[in-house]
């Protein structure tokens, strides 16, 4: 009994730190046959800078590495090209938020000369 006890709890604990933590979740929204999401860290997004991981996924479940994103807010044609990590399709960078309840993140799909735009509103209340 007292084993079965410890293995639950250990299970509890390894659940809780595998989480998204404060993760606030944007999307998904699909561009062809890619899903991209956007998860902003620590969690909703505030006045001041935020980062954005972008998440690209064939729809096959392999990461969608081959693209150059860039991310800004709808209307300032401010753009700020992402860090790819590695080959896992996961883009991060941090870009200033004026008003999270009006504003919308622009993320900026580039792959072979042809550029995609997708708008992630930051206040899914506000729609």
């Amino acid at each position: 009994m007292f084993v079965k006890s410890l293995l639950v709890i250990a299970y509890c604990l390894i659940a809780v730190a595998c989480g998204r933590g404060d993760a606030y979740l944007l999307g998904p929204q699909w561009l062809g046959d890619v899903e991209v999401y956007v998860e902003s860290r620590p969690g909703k997004p505030t006045v001041g800078m935020n980062e954005f991981l972008v998440i690209a996924t064939h729809k096959d479940h392999k990461p969608a590495y081959r693209y150059v994103i860039s991310i800004g807010v709808k209307g300032s044609n401010n753009w700020i090209q992402t860090i790819q990590d590695g080959y896992s399709g996961v883009y991060r960078r941090a870009t200033r938020i004026n008003d999270p309840s009006v504003d919308i993140l622009a993320v900026k799909l580039e792959k072979a000369g042809k550029v995609e735009v997708l708008y992630f509103p930051l206040n899914v209340k506000a729609l």
